[in-house]
Order: structure tokens, then C-alpha cells, then sequence
């Protein structure tokens, strides 16, 4: 039933509906992107190893980069593409990382 009271019937239930549509959108985003179709085996997050769930690319020049699971997708997205910010990043981390030694 929806928001107005009107009864439809679906073959699937909600959670599954919205799986199917997202697994959809994926599909037709990756056409787009000209992103190749992720391959049994070859589905895993390219930085963490994960499953991918995420076709990444740059927002620039709208180009596939790689299949990515949604936190390092998020990682990389935060950090703004920026090779410079993420190579700060890992010196930090290193510093502190020494200092706990």
C-alpha cells in the first residue's frame, strides 16, 4: 500500500526491489562510464581487497578508474583525487606510527 492507499503488487519484496534496482543502476552507470563488466573472481575492491560494490571515476573527465568498495571509494573521494593529500596522509600516519614503537 502506498503514501495515497493504493494496493500493488510486487513479485519481489522491498529489500530485494531495491537490491534489483540498484544492481540496475550499476549496470547501466557502468555502460556509461564505458566501465567493463566486473568478472567472477575479479570483483574485489582494488585498494582493500573487498567485495567491490562501486564503479569509481573521475568526476573531471567523467573516466572509469576501477572497481572499489564503498569506504575506499568514500577515502578517495574525501581526500579530493589529490595524490599530494593522500601521500601527507601516509607520512602522518608513518610518524605516529614510529612514535608508538
Amino acid at each position: 500500500v502506498d503514501k495515497w492507499g493504493n494496493v500493488h503488487h510486487y513479485p519481489l519484496c522491498v529489500a530485494c526491489f531495491r537490491e534489483m534496482k540498484n544492481e540496475l543502476y550499476a549496470k547501466k552507470r557502468a555502460r556509461q562510464l564505458g566501465a567493463p563488466r566486473p568478472v567472477a573472481g575479479h570483483d574485489t575492491c582494488e585498494i582493500c581487497g573487498k567485495k567491490a560494490r562501486v564503479i569509481d571515476h573521475c568526476h573531471k573527465r567523467g573516466q572509469w578508474r576501477g572497481f572499489l568498495c564503498y569506504r575506499c571509494n568514500t577515502f578517495i573521494g574525501v581526500s579530493g583525487d589529490s595524490i599530494d593529500l593522500l601521500e601527507k596522509a601516509i607520512a602522518y600516519l608513518k610518524k605516529h606510527q614510529a612514535e608508538a614503537l
